[in-house]
């Protein structure tokens, strides 16, 4: 993806959770915890300008004021949305990302306001060619923390899945992948077919705190989903105090 295209990709950034399993350690919401003097989130806002990104949605809920001195930082290169999740504890990322989707009306690219990632890797997914395209990583199939990714005989993404939910006739029937990193990227057509996928599926009760892979499986069963594979290592989804000090070792 050239830098005229990253212009007019709006990039969705999911970041209204309050971290429960990294609550022990802080109270900030974990996109704004610091590496290399510098947030998360501002690190991953500044990766995307740095290939032509000028467009951004922020999906804010827990502690959403402490974001104000941030988004206000960057008023004058970018523009940046903001939309709420006000029921963030009882919704999950999956209303989040419907709150996102629904707030724009071009292609995007969707990621968990948790990830640090090295640019190398971002830079080389937003060249590959394909659009409606996954970002992968290796994994290893034992690991039950990250979602596991397996694929069909034609390539494409069959399931996003965590390892213990998946059924031995989904290991069976597909290959395993790696893990995802948590970034996806949609042209608008396929970000319209998935607003339709998060409203059936978010109309039950049951699924309101599900992670977005659920009702990303169900959209994948029926529209394909190409992959970018990295063998770099210099990425992590940073959901415990573990996760965040290794996160500060890598980068």
């Amino acid at each position: 993806m050239d830098k005229r295209l990253c212009k007019s990709t709006h990039i969705i950034i999911l970041a209204a959770g309050k971290g429960s399993r990294i609550s022990n350690y802080t109270k900030k919401p974990k996109s704004l915890l610091q590496i290399s003097n510098k947030s998360i989130l501002e690190s991953n806002i500044d990766k995307f300008m740095k290939v032509g990104a000028k467009n951004f949605t922020l999906v804010l809920g827990y502690k959403d004021f402490l974001f104000k001195k941030i988004t206000k930082s960057y008023k004058n290169n970018i523009n940046i949305k903001i939309t709420k999740n006000k029921n963030y504890i009882s919704k999950g990322n999956s209303y989040s990302l419907l709150l996102g989707l629904k707030k724009i009306n071009s292609r995007c690219i969707f990621l968990d306001g948790d990830i640090m990632i090295d640019f190398k890797i971002l830079k080389h997914f937003l060249k590959s060619k394909k659009f409606n395209l996954a970002l992968v990583g290796k994994g290893d199939i034992s690991d039950q923390e990250c979602a596991k990714v397996f694929i069909n005989k034609s390539k494409k993404i069959k399931y996003m899945i965590d390892k213990k939910f998946a059924k031995q006739d989904v290991l069976k029937s597909s290959k395993f992948l790696g893990e995802a990193v948590g970034i996806i990227r949609l042209d608008n057509g396929h970000r319209k077919k998935l607003i339709c996928i998060l409203n059936k599926f978010l109309s039950k009760k049951k699924n309101l705190k599900k992670n977005w892979e659920n009702p990303l499986n169900i959209f994948m069963s029926k529209n394909n989903l190409d992959y970018y594979y990295t063998k770099s290592n210099k990425w992590i989804e940073i959901d415990n105090k573990q996760d965040y000090l290794k996160a500060k070792r890598i980068f």
